[in-house]
């Protein structure tokens, strides 16, 4: 009992200062007791019943184990408890500290300073750019350009203009290829025709003369 009442004043004073003994060393000793509490009940439990008056006996080391194992569980309650308060201290600890004058100055400087070091990444990148576009404007300033058959020049005889778009249809060629195909057909079935014609009128024989009209002769 001496100790319970000296772990309950360490644990309330580490409340008061936010600072928790040693739990582990303190859960640790709580469950040996409980061990041994629970040891004692059984032995005293095998005394009783070589006794006359078995039931008081078992009823009174009942009640004894029960005060034991019910101080150990306030003692945990208590620690517990103490650690739960000892968890929130921390946590606004680093709320404050968080939120200090100083901790918000390192915050701003850190923001800064990477804001200079992405700015400068970008001014690099930028100048590289603008270097390589230089460098192939220059390359193609001095390639040699040669023309084309339509007219247009690039460098190493390649057309620098676009390709002019694909039109629906024949082109001018193709048209006037179709009408030459066209008109020779025809002729072609004029022919044929005048042909067909000119046989024909071989064929045709003259028509058969008349024969002479029978003679009648007399009765």
């Amino acid at each position: 009992m001496k100790h319970s009442i000296v772990f309950v004043l360490a644990l309330a004073a580490a409340a008061v200062h936010a600072q928790v003994p040693d739990a582990a060393a303190e859960r640790e000793r709580i469950k040996g007791e409980r061990a041994a509490a629970e040891t004692k009940y059984k032995e005293a439990q095998k005394v009783c019943r070589q006794k006359f008056a078995v039931n008081d006996c078992l009823e009174k080391a009942r009640r004894e184990h029960n005060t034991a194992t019910d101080e150990l569980k306030r003692e945990e309650h208590v620690l517990n408890d103490a650690e739960r308060r000892q968890r929130a201290a921390d946590a606004q600890k680093q709320i404050d500290e968080k939120n200090s004058p100083e901790q918000q100055q390192k915050d701003a400087e850190r923001r800064a300073r990477n804001l200079a070091e992405q700015q400068e990444r970008d001014a690099k990148a930028a100048e590289k750019a603008a270097k390589r576009a230089a460098d192939e404007a220059e390359h193609e300033k001095k390639a040699p350009r040669v023309k084309t058959p339509n007219g247009a020049s690039g460098p190493h005889g390649s057309a620098r203009q676009p390709q002019a778009p694909v039109a629906h249809g024949p082109t001018a060629d193709e048209a006037a290829k179709n009408r030459a195909d066209y008109d020779r057909r025809i002729a072609e079935a004029e022919k044929h025709k005048a042909e067909v014609a000119a046989r024909n009128g071989k064929r045709t024989k003259p028509p058969a003369a008349d024969l002479p009209a029978p003679v009648r002769t007399g009765s």
